[in-house]
């Protein structure tokens, strides 16, 4: 088959698209604006848009004015033609769009068919709500798209029940986790990680390794920390920002250092300023006792998915989504998430039952092997694309 891919390729799920169907013998296409160090040997299309139009850019998840709305659509106008330009010189057998919102726009355009689009959180849990045109733009991109992927039940039903698609639409398939990279162990790597970041052998590690945002409500998670130091003194708290923010979502970072700074915690933090590979996710995750996560809305995370396999203790907020296989005190543990004492009240008791994690973990990983092994779920998406084409 010949697949063409409209996302971003510096996606891991895009990394691991490539490589497993290349090695199956599949011609693969990327079509995107965003480069990848990792992503080699393919027919790669890198498509710039006029970023001079986008400054300052707003934050990311922000509700965006009426400006730049129409600033956003004029610096991509010029991607529209060259990326169905590119599409209709290809001839894939299929075409797969990534964020419905975004390069599912693009795909659309191209009005090519068979075409795939696999939603993500933002897609239908964020940016609707924010503008009426997003709303208007996302019913059209799904109306052209002949089949849907969400990773969630809970995505499923949100499309069903508030977007009207139909059921028979829509395929629940999420990428997984790479079982390969994502496991249990990493030992000394993570003795030698904790020199790096100077932590005490002794100290428990918190982890939060979802972006520095304020969707995320890291500035809840900062506050709860003078709560936990009381009981459990020598606690660090391990933030991972990834990517390089963009001038708006940098002044938040600046704001949740100063915070820390004013909370008298800074020397309990540690900011990780750039973006991890895989392989170094995975040493931070075996160094960590627990990880938070309490978005304001979500997809069953990879990031959480990570963190169970690796035998962390899950902290996430009370969001449905996470009720498929997380349950409150059996492997994870919800939280009031504008509460801070909440947050650090389960923290404390996380680090103090030290054989939580082993019998946490126990249930995690048997979880994610069976139900999100990467090597499997791109085995039934390479099903889906034969069955699909052949239609």
């Amino acid at each position: 088959m010949k697949i063409c891919y409209i996302a971003g390729a510096d996606s891991w799920d895009i990394e691991d698209a490539v490589k497993y169907f290349t090695s199956k013998g599949h011609e693969i296409i990327v079509v995107s604006d965003r480069k990848s160090a990792q992503i080699k040997g393919i027919n790669m299309r890198f498509m710039k848009e006029w970023r001079f139009l986008l400054k300052p850019s707003p934050p990311i998840f922000a509700k965006p004015s009426w400006l730049d709305e129409i600033m956003r659509f004029i610096a991509k106008f010029h991607l529209f033609f060259a990326i169905r330009r590119t599409v209709k010189r290809e001839k894939p057998d299929i075409l797969h769009a990534f964020l419905a919102l975004h390069y599912g726009t693009f795909a659309a355009f191209c009005g090519f068919h068979p075409l795939l689009m696999t939603i993500f959180g933002p897609d239908i849990n964020i940016f609707p709500q924010q503008s009426g045109l997003a709303k208007r733009i996302l019913l059209h991109n799904l109306s052209k798209a002949d089949k849907i992927i969400t990773y969630c039940e809970t995505s499923k039903r949100k499309l069903i029940d508030c977007y009207k698609i139909e059921p028979e639409k829509i395929i629940k398939m999420s990428w997984g986790i790479d079982l390969n990279i994502f496991h249990k162990g990493y030992q000394q790597q993570a003795l030698e990680l904790r020199k790096e970041l100077d932590i005490p052998d002794q100290c428990p590690v918190v982890l939060s390794n979802r972006r520095l945002l304020p969707h995320y409500r890291i500035e809840k998670i900062m506050e709860s920390i003078p709560y936990i130091l009381e009981k459990e003194p020598g606690a660090i708290f391990v933030f991972i920002r990834g990517e390089k923010p963009d001038e708006a979502d940098l002044k938040y970072e600046i704001e949740i250092e100063d915070r820390a700074r004013n909370l008298k915690i800074f020397n309990s933090i540690r900011i990780i300023k750039r973006l991890l590979q895989r392989s170094e996710m995975a040493v931070y995750l075996n160094m960590s006792e627990a990880m938070v996560s309490i978005p304001k809305t979500d997809q069953f995370a990879n990031s959480i998915q990570e963190a169970m396999v690796c035998g962390v203790i899950p902290i996430v907020g009370k969001l449905e989504v996470y009720r498929e296989y997380l349950k409150d005190g059996k492997n994870a543990f919800f939280v009031n998430a504008e509460d801070e004492q909440d947050i650090a009240e389960k923290i404390v008791y996380c680090l103090r039952n030290k054989s939580l994690k082993k019998s946490f973990s126990e249930i995690n990983s048997k979880i994610i092997v069976e139900k999100e092994d990467t090597s499997k779920q791109l085995c039934k998406l390479e099903d889906f694309y034969k069955s699909f084409v052949n239609q």
